[in-house]
């Protein structure tokens, strides 16, 4: 190796090392504290009668022409909760079944925090979300806002997918935010936060605060955390065997004193 080549070489090491650098002290400075805040919920699915006591099958029964929501997709072991997405012969018939949850408590403002494994999936997205009766169709944010915490939606590549919407029949409401992360997303366990306040939304990764949306009209309105598969209208891939699983650890949501 010449010296020019060399000198490069450490240069390059050199500038890595200290955006590596800066970036640690730069995820420091973000992280959550929930130490002064308030612990109000706490799944860790240590048995199955979770189910009954936290939280309520949603959309059960409801189809798309893709596919059919079926509580029976859910299930609690190992202190897991399991939300699979397969194509069988069930009630419906051969086609695509899945599920999704939703908390029984309902909650206005607070730190809301889900360690989960996406799954590797395209086109039938799982979702972390909060949301109230008729968000989406809102005209006013502070009516209910769905607030996606993180989705499954940009695999196979290494980008968190959240944001957060209202008013989607005149396509006027909310923000979507697409975030390059040094992570890999799929398959593998990560801790999805939610800072919601009232003048705000702070999305966090790990406990590092990726994003923000301040100076906002923010929902007013006691929401419901949602957790499972959403339908698309269409899709690309083979689903001859599809058999893929959305597993959450745990869920934790914190009042803010």
């Amino acid at each position: 190796m010449n010296n020019i080549k060399k000198r490069n070489l450490i240069l390059l090491l050199a500038a890595t090392v200290i955006l590596a650098s800066s970036y640690g002290i730069y995820l420091n400075s973000q992280r959550i504290n929930t130490g002064k805040m308030t612990l109000i919920f706490e799944d860790t699915f240590d048995n199955a009668d979770t189910l009954k006591t936290n939280w309520d099958s949603l959309d059960n029964g409801l189809f798309s022409s893709t596919g059919f929501y079926d509580s029976n997709q859910v299930a609690i072991a190992d202190g897991q909760l399991s939300i699979s997405i397969a194509k069988k012969d069930g009630v419906k018939g051969v086609r695509i079944y899945t599920s999704a949850l939703r908390t029984k408590l309902v909650q206005k403002y607070g730190y809301f925090e889900i360690r989960a494994k996406f799954p590797k999936l395209k086109d039938f997205t799982a979702s972390i979300s909060l949301t109230t009766k008729g968000a989406l169709s809102n005209t006013d944010p502070a009516k209910g806002v769905q607030i996606d915490i993180a989705t499954s939606q940009n695999y196979p590549y290494p980008i968190h997918n959240s944001g957060y919407y209202y008013d989607t029949n005149t396509d006027s409401g909310g923000v979507t935010k697409n975030t390059l992360v040094l992570a890999n997303l799929y398959e593998e366990y990560h801790t999805y936060g939610l800072l919601w306040t009232k003048e705000g939304y702070l999305y966090y990764l790990d406990g590092n605060k990726i994003w923000e949306a301040k100076n906002i009209q923010t929902s007013e309105t006691e929401e419901y955390l949602r957790l499972g598969f959403d339908l698309p209208m269409s899709y690309s891939i083979d689903t001859t065997d599809l058999l893929k699983t959305f597993v959450i650890d745990s869920v934790k949501i914190y009042q803010v004193n």
